[in-house]
């Protein structure tokens, strides 16, 4: 396993190729945001043990991405928990399914107050949504399958590596089916989370 700096600092400047190659202002904000934490990460991360590290684990060694080897390597350096929306906008079971983290952003692991980026696995047989908020929004789906709609949109699943952006305060839901899925995410634009509503 990497040390830990390593670790950390190879995901983060390989999230922000990925969101680089998005090609949206929001997308261009991440990649910035992720390589400017990049090199504050200290030489001796802390550990964050998670009861979610085997179903992480097991989920990405399924997919080819380039990204799924980085993310098992960073994953006892991330403070894995259930959804970040929690504090009354999603119930706690729902969060529970859904192991995930801010790694930078005003919540996250590195403090930056204008964008948000994280990881998230939505454990099988999942209905997330419908939801909106006022940041617009990218998925990056790193392994596994949902069906992901709009308000606009019919379900759709998506290959690997695929980009599933929502734009501001549209309803969009996932859903997993037999399989979970993992995604790295970004927010731009209004990201307070009291903008969050699930229908």
């Amino acid at each position: 396993m990497p040390h830990g700096k390593t670790a950390l600092q190879t995901l983060f400047l390989a999230l922000a190729d990925t969101f680089a190659a998005e090609g949206r202002t929001g997308g261009d904000d991440a990649a910035s945001a992720l390589k400017i934490m990049a090199d504050l990460i200290p030489n001796a991360p802390p550990l964050f043990p998670t009861r979610y590290a085997d179903v992480l684990t097991e989920t990405l060694q399924t997919s080819d991405h380039t990204l799924a080897p980085l993310i098992i390597d960073a994953i006892p350096y991330i403070p894995w928990g259930g959804s970040e929306a929690r504090g009354g906008r999603i119930s706690d079971t729902l969060a529970d399914q859904m192991p995930m983290c801010e790694l930078v952003g005003p919540d996250g692991l590195f403090k930056i107050g204008h964008v948000r980026v994280g990881l998230c696995m939505q454990q099988s047989g999942v209905i997330y949504g419908p939801r909106r908020h006022l940041a617009e929004e990218t998925f990056v789906q790193i392994a596994g399958h949902a069906l992901w709609s709009t308000e606009n949109t019919a379900p759709t699943d998506y290959d690997t590596g695929a980009f599933i952006h929502h734009p501001s305060n549209i309803l969009h839901t996932s859903h997993t089916t037999d399989t979970p899925v993992f995604t790295a995410w970004r927010w731009s634009g209004d990201i307070g989370f009291d903008k969050y509503q699930l229908k």
